[in-house]
């Protein structure tokens, strides 16, 4: 029997919001998840997290903080400090909607500066979070070239979750990759 893991537990909560939003957007407006505005992303997977926070980290307390600089890293979209039993594990996450490989690579660079200096950040578990807009799938050069970079070192959290959804500002029918990416040291 496999265990799920804490970044598993994560994934499957951000995978199930984006599905239910997707599911809510088509029924309410007839439109696909990328009518949702970038920092209702935010806000919903934050809440979500929270919401599910004895699920997917037991009976540990849970701070929720958003839009925090750290050091001169830059400034982290959201942070989950994590106390159980008197010690502290930190969850930092950057979210990028539907960008360019630039902004991934910059907010998985933010992450990874946390990692080299630390900042004081006990524990801490660093994650990029992309819904990638793409007719590609899996085969995005987005997704290709930040996992093929050599400035981060990145590790899927999961099984990404591609489905097609609807587009009005690119195109029509184009396929959303839900991507969460752990950023390692």
């Amino acid at each position: 029997m496999h265990t799920t893991t804490v970044e598993e537990r994560i994934f499957e909560n951000i995978k199930r919001v984006i599905l239910e939003e997707e599911f809510q957007l088509k029924n309410l407006a007839n439109k696909g998840i990328y009518f949702m505005p970038e920092q209702a992303f935010f806000y919903q997977i934050s809440k979500s997290l929270l919401v599910s926070k004895q699920l997917i980290f037991g009976d540990a307390k849970v701070q929720w903080l958003k839009d925090m600089k750290v050091g001169d890293a830059g400034v982290v979209d959201l942070i989950l400090k994590v106390e159980k039993q008197g010690s502290i594990e930190t969850f930092m996450f950057q979210f990028k909607f539907r960008d360019d490989y630039e902004a991934y690579l910059r907010d998985a660079m933010t992450l990874t500066k946390i990692h080299q200096h630390g900042y004081n950040v006990r524990n801490p578990q660093l994650f990029l979070c992309a819904l990638v807009d793409t007719t590609d799938g899996l085969a995005d050069h987005r997704i290709q070239e930040i996992e093929a970079s050599n400035d981060v070192k990145l590790e899927r959290a999961g099984e990404f979750l591609v489905f097609s959804t609807d587009d009005e500002i690119h195109r029509k029918n184009v396929q959303c990759v839900v991507c969460l990416w752990k950023v390692l040291p």
